[in-house]
């Protein structure tokens, strides 16, 4: 097994990948469930501060900066915060200085803000093996939000993974030169989701890359969120409805917890 900390493959995976066309969210009702579930489980306040960690292209920060909050997002791949703030700056609807998008790493990137709330979403979690990796990113949360506020985590549901796995899947990208084939190739080994990708570009070439994913079972994730020091944590199967219970079925396992006061 590769040592991560040592040849992290998040620190390029994405730098020249075209996934940026897949992270781009058009399900309107996905997105508005999203944000409300957001408003309501992590109690935000007009006006507050929220940190994005692995803020990605901005696809959850900017509809909350124009739904009134300030913003502060971190994701460590620079042409991601360029687009994240490009997209701030076309909004129309949000007001300068109330959005900050950084390049840093979130095993170690922690605002120089304590905030009123915070998210991971999207499954930026898990990249390494190794437990001690993985919990500083949740470590970082817990000390970028002030006592008593909320931190909620978005991961994929290992369960219902498993129960419904594919070794090969493909898709269509649309980019602007023409479709791109998607195809991910992966296998689970000791509890470790390695994965191959492929993508076939419009003139025909080929870029591939590989990532790893550890396959956490939603009660390793509440051990870790205990063992940096959050309370009262909940699990929850998706968004829709407020967010609805989490079964074995679910396709998302969303961590909500909180920062003892």
């Amino acid at each position: 097994m590769p040592d991560t900390r040592k040849d992290p493959w998040w620190q390029s995976f994405y730098d020249d990948s075209p996934l940026e066309l897949y992270m781009a969210r058009t399900d309107l009702t996905e997105l508005n469930e999203s944000i409300a579930f957001l408003r309501d489980r992590l109690r935000l306040q007009p006006g507050a501060v929220i940190f994005d960690q692995c803020c990605g292209l901005g696809g959850l920060s900017i509809p909350l900066a124009e739904a009134g909050y300030r913003i502060i997002g971190a994701d460590l791949c620079r042409k991601y915060i360029n687009m994240a703030r490009a997209a701030a700056k076309a909004s129309g609807k949000i007001p300068d200085g109330t959005t900050d998008f950084f390049v840093g790493d979130a095993f170690e990137y922690i605002p120089a803000t304590r905030c009123d709330a915070a998210f991971n979403w999207y499954t930026s979690f898990g990249y390494s093996p190794e437990d001690d990796q993985n919990r500083l990113m949740i470590d970082c949360a817990i000390k970028a939000i002030k006592p008593g506020a909320f931190f909620a985590l978005d991961f994929l549901n290992t369960p219902m993974i498993l129960g419904a796995f594919k070794e090969e899947m493909s898709m269509v990208l649309k980019s602007p030169q023409g479709d791109i084939i998607q195809t991910r190739k992966c296998r689970i080994e000791s509890g470790l989701m390695q994965q191959h990708w492929t993508w076939t570009m419009p003139d025909g070439k080929k870029l591939e890359r590989d990532s790893t994913l550890r396959a956490y079972m939603p009660a390793d994730l509440v051990r870790l969120f205990k063992e940096v020091g959050f309370v009262d944590i909940e699990l929850f199967g998706s968004c829709a409805n407020g967010g609805e219970p989490l079964t074995d079925k679910s396709g998302r396992c969303i961590v909500v917890a909180r920062k003892p006061a």
